[in-house]
C-alpha cells in the first residue's frame, strides 16, 4: 500500500514522509512503520537520536498560527512562555497534534574550548566532554514497591548551574586539579536556529498549531481560543502582546456556513 517515500534533511534534523494509497487503514499503517521504528533504532550511528514518529494529523493539516511579541521581555523569555506556557496548555486540548515553535532564543549552556589552553595542559576534547557530562549526574534514589510494580526514584538532576559546571575537574597536573573553567569558557547562549519569525514585522515567537486526523476544525479552533483568552491575561501582565488570529483556517468554514445559511434563507424566502 506504499505510494511514495521521501526524505528531507538539514544540518540536525532529517525528516521522512510516507504516503499510503487511498485504501490503506491509516492505523494499521502507522503500527507498522512504528514496529519498523523500533527495529531501527539499535542500526543508527553513534549520536543519532531515536527516530519518533510523528502525531497523526489530518490532510489539511493548519489550524491555527499565533503570534507573540514584547518590547518589555526579552527574546529568551518570549520563547520560554510560548514553549513552557502556552505550547503545553494547547496540547491538551481535543483535536490538537502539534503544536512548533519559531521565533525567539532558545537558552542553551555552551562549552568552547579553547584549543590553546588544551594544548598546554596536554588535555583532550573528549576529557572535557566528559568532565561537562558528569558535573550533574542524575543519582539513583532507591524504589517503591507497589502491588503489582517497582516503582523507581530518581533525585533529578538541578537546573545547570554555570558556576558549578565552570568547576567540574576536568584532569589533575602536578597535584593540582584543572577545572573546566581553566580550559574553556562556560556561557548561557542562544541556541542555533532553524527558522525564525516576524510578528507584525518585528521580531517575535509564532506558534504553528495542527489537527489531529478527523478532528472538527471548527470546534476545535474554538476550544484553543478559550484555551488562549484564559492565558492572555497572565501573559499581558507579564508583558506579552498576543496575536491569537494571524492565520485562522476556520474563518472559511464560518464564510461558508453563513453563505450557505443566507443561500438557504434566500430560497425560503422566494419559495413562499
Amino acid at each position: 500500500g506504499l505510494a511514495t517515500l521521501r526524505s528531507e534533511s538539514i544540518p540536525g534534523l532529517s525528516v521522512v514522509t510516507i504516503t499510503f494509497a487511498r485504501n490503506v487503514d491509516v492505523h494499521v499503517a502507522r503500527q507498522g512503520i512504528a514496529e519498523r521504528l523500533a527495529e531501527l533504532g539499535s542500526t543508527l550511528p553513534a549520536g543519532v537520536g531515536t527516530p519518533k514518529l510523528s502525531p497523526l494529523v489530518s490532510s489539511t493539516m493548519d489550524l491555527l498560527k499565533i503570534g507573540l511579541l514584547s518590547d518589555k521581555v526579552d527574546a529568551y523569555t518570549l520563547r520560554d512562555a510560548a514553549g513552557w506556557v502556552i505550547k503545553p496548555r494547547l496540547l491538551a486540548v481535543p483535536g490538537v497534534a502539534h503544536v512548533i515553535v519559531f521565533g525567539g532564543d532558545q537558552r542553551q549552556i555552551q562549552i568552547l574550548p579553547d584549543i590553546a589552553r588544551l594544548a598546554s595542559y596536554n588535555v583532550t576534547i573528549n576529557e572535557v566532554a566528559d568532565a561537562a557530562r558528569t558535573a550533574l549526574p542524575l543519582r539513583g534514589a532507591g524504589f517503591i514497591d507497589l502491588a503489582s510494580q517497582r516503582v523507581l526514584i530518581k533525585s533529578p538532576t538541578p537546573a545547570p548551574d554555570i558556576a558549578a559546571l565552570g568547576a567540574a575537574v576536568v584532569t589533575v597536573r602536578n597535584n593540582t586539579p584543572i577545572l573546566l573553567r581553566d580550559l574553556a569558557e562556560v556561557k548561557v547562549a542562544p541556541a542555533l536556529r532553524f527558522g525564525d519569525a516576524l510578528i507584525m514585522g518585528k521580531p517575535g515567537v509564532l506558534l504553528s498549531l495542527a489537527s489531529q486526523y478527523g478532528a472538527n476544525t471548527l470546534a476545535t479552533t474554538l476550544a484553543v481560543e478559550r484555551a488562549l483568552a484564559a492565558l492572555e491575561p497572565a501573559l499581558r501582565a507579564q508583558g506579552i502582546t498576543l496575536y491569537p488570529e494571524l492565520h485562522r483556517p476556520a474563518n472559511f468554514i464560518e464564510r461558508a456556513l453563513g453563505n450557505l445559511q443566507e443561500s438557504l434563507l434566500l430560497a425560503a424566502v422566494l419559495i413562499l
